[in-house]
């Protein structure tokens, strides 16, 4: 059974002629058994069982298990061990990964490690000034003990922090052909679902919290085999970019040639995990640069474990292989198995880890945050509050000189609470005087108030953004204020979108190579009804077509497109106030469906094209139904006129159709003279009240002559 869970070609054939050899067995048991003769019992006859092989044992369980018609994964767990005890094991000579290409990997990670030695250090730095223990270390004179560090940097991570929160993002997935908008409707309510099951809010939690301290955050995008009982799913974590070590000077990390992933491993663990590992732990033979822990470890009985990933160019694709090994013994390896050894670990041929860049640096796939900006202005509000706070703690607690030859009882002196301090001799200015402490002209202050200032600008954490808007009230206004003063938020979190993009691609990937069983998910639809979607890699696959009697292979290809899931608080109001002034505007009058449609067109604002789809809808039916009230007018008066009925007029009572179309279906009636015509906004004919009617008759009939 190869290690990464696919069969080899020698398998296969080893499989099938156990099955055939046990097919030939029980047909020869049956006949003997309708000749009357017993059969030879195999569990007591001890001559035969010394006789025969691990193999042969093993190929009368496997074809007993599959005649019997037992489970699949019985069969399977009864075929690798017919594999395994069938199949000599190669000399590590013969192998194409051994001591000699792990001393190659060895050297290379150690030329990896001096490249990445820098960003290394600055990240353990900026993990200091994130846990403001870092005066100790940016404090050149003695620290004395009322200094204290300012929490604004704090604060300013924090709030960036609640920014990426409140906008959580969420995909939809796109169909590149009309064929696949099934599956893609599938993908898009599927892979929310594998996110939760791998808690990716938390782990997008804390890739934001190191993304904001070092600038960079890694995910890591795996196939774990043991999740799921075995059958294997998705695995999505936070990876600790001071494990990862990738090649210099290069600005994306796919482009490195190698990659290596190392970190520590119980000794126990791995020799329960790897037995060929017994006795042969390495121990820290490598080690890493590490934060300034508050608690002491100890790493004893704790052994080095590599990760190794490095691509090859084979039949003119791109092959990713994987190599773990710790010390000098291969735990796993794609090229040291044969079913691996042409299509590498993962069919998409990319390293399993997105890399989310605050801001990017030049040469180096990694980037740097906010605490790298924000060192130097921290530095210099630190030293003037310290010192501004030092100055009125000495103005607060009053030194005195005090001569020798003074006779003054001390202890009555610093106590307070005594009324009356003993002195002996004569008590003047020459022999008591007070110290006076230099006063703190205002300047200073405001230059501490600028750096202050400084520093929100330089952040883009204003008073706005912190939802501290002075005199500003209503919801519309302050979230005008915060959409204004969030362009920067806003700048970041898109990367953020497209490292969460990358993400789902991968899951993707993983999902057309290994979901080759049915699975089903439970997902909850907009409102709120659950569902449950099946989705195996049956069409996800790269599958042939004949076209034009000419064979190719197709592989169904989507496209992600990642929003905001969760807004805040004064966001979802401020949506809500532009709903209502859209009602008091007529927008949803099915009458001014056209205008209303031509206003949104030169609008911008999230939902738009759900708003102008529901309102063309709403003017649609809108049409239809006029329409259709005509035409029923109509044949309701000829319906009237051929049986001498009433049913239009009973229609128009009962409010089933519109007075116009009624006197339309009806026909022009005759004009009385004089008489004027008033109608309504739609273009009905309005009664003239009784009272207006007679008075015009009067006054026509006192100006015509007699």
């Amino acid at each position: 059974m190869s290690q990464f869970g696919r069969l080899t070609d020698e398998e296969r054939r080893k499989y099938r002629n156990a099955v055939q050899a046990a097919q030939e067995k029980e047909i020869r048991e049956r006949a003997m058994d309708e000749a009357g003769q017993k059969r030879p019992p195999l569990e007591n006859s001890m001559t035969e069982l010394q006789g025969m092989t691990t193999a042969d044992v093993m190929t009368e369980r496997l074809g007993t298990a599959a005649l019997n018609g037992n489970r699949a994964e019985n069969a399977d767990a009864e075929r690798g061990a017919y594999v395994r005890a069938e199949m000599p094991e190669r000399a590590e000579e013969d192998l194409p990964i051994g001591k000699k290409e792990l001393d190659k990997a060895r050297e290379i990670l150690n030329k990896y490690r001096a490249g990445k030695a820098l960003f290394d250090q600055r990240i353990v730095e900026n993990e200091k000034w994130w846990r403001m223990r870092h005066l100790q270390y940016t404090s050149k004179h003695i620290q004395r003990e009322t200094d204290t560090p300012s929490g604004w940097l704090f604060n300013t991570l924090a709030n960036k922090h609640a920014d990426a929160m409140d906008n959580y993002p969420t995909l939809s997935v796109l169909p590149r052909e009309a064929s696949d908008r099934q599956d893609a409707e599938t993908l898009g309510s599927v892979i929310p679902v594998i996110l939760e099951q791998c808690d990716f809010e938390s782990t997008y939690d804390e890739a934001w919290q190191y993304k904001l301290k070092s600038g960079t955050a890694v995910y890591g995008v795996f196939w774990d085999t043991r999740k799921q009982n075995g059958l294997g799913d998705v695995d999505i974590r936070r990876v600790d970019v001071l494990n990862l070590y990738w090649e210099p000077r290069i600005s994306k990390l796919q482009e490195s040639k190698n990659l290596f992933y190392v970190y520590l491993e119980d000794d126990e663990t791995l020799e329960a995990m790897y037995p060929q590992l017994k006795g042969k732990v390495g121990g820290k033979d490598f080690s890493t640069v590490e934060y300034a822990y508050e608690d002491a470890a100890d790493e004893t009985g704790k052994s080095t474990v590599i990760d190794w990933y490095y691509k090859k160019y084979v039949n003119g694709r791109t092959v990713l292989h994987f190599c773990k090994f710790c010390g000098d013994t291969v735990l796993a390896s794609t090229e040291n198995d044969e079913s691996t050894r042409d299509r590498g670990l993962y069919d998409h041929g990319e390293y399993p880890f997105v890399m989310d860049i605050m801001y990017r640096i030049e040469g180096s796939p990694a980037g740097f945050g906010y605490v790298d900006v924000m060192k130097g202005v921290m530095t210099r509000i630190d030293r003037l509050q310290n010192a501004i706070t030092e100055n009125a703690m000495e103005a607060v607690n009053t030194r005195w000189f005090i001569r020798d030859s003074a006779s003054i009882n001390e202890e009555e002196f610093e106590d307070h609470s005594n009324k009356l301090v003993h002195v002996a001799g004569e008590v003047s200015d020459a022999n008591v005087k007070m110290i006076e402490a230099p006063s703190i002209s205002g300047n200073y202050i405001t230059i501490l108030n600028n750096y202050i200032q400084e520093l929100k600008e330089v952040s883009g954490n204003r008073d706005a953004n912190s939802g501290g808007a002075a005199g500003v009230t209503a919801a519309s206004a302050i979230a005008a204020l915060q959409e204004a003063g969030s362009k920067i938020s806003r700048d970041v979190i898109k990367g953020s979108y497209r490292a969460f993009q990358k993400i789902c691609y991968l899951i993707i990937e993983n999902i057309r190579q290994f979901y080759t069983e049915r699975r089903t998910f439970r997902v909850i639809g907009d409102d709120g009804e659950q569902k449950f979607v099946e989705l195996s890699n049956a069409r996800l696959a790269p599958r042939g077509d004949d076209l034009y009697g000419i064979e190719s292979s197709r592989k169904p290809v989507f496209d992600v497109v990642v929003r905001a899931q969760k807004q805040s608080q004064y966001s979802k109001m401020s949506q809500n106030e532009l709903a209502k002034e859209f009602f008091g505007m007529g927008f949803f009058n099915p009458q001014n469906a056209d205008i209303a449609l031509a206003t949104l067109g030169m609008m911008d604002f999230d939902g738009k094209a759900e708003v102008m789809r529901n309102i063309e809808k709403n003017g649609t039916m809108y049409t239809r139904f006029m329409a259709l009230q005509q035409q029923t007018a109509k044949l309701a008066q000829i319906v009237d006129r051929d049986h001498g009925s009433h049913i239009l007029e009973s229609m128009v009572q009962e409010r089933l159709i519109d007075g116009g179309f009624a006197q339309q279906a009806a026909g022009p009636q005759p004009m009385v003279p004089g008489r004027q015509v008033q109608t309504d906004t739609m273009g009905n004919l309005k009664e003239e009240p009784k009272l207006v009617e007679n008075a015009r008759a009067r006054v026509q009939e006192g100006a015509s002559p007699r």
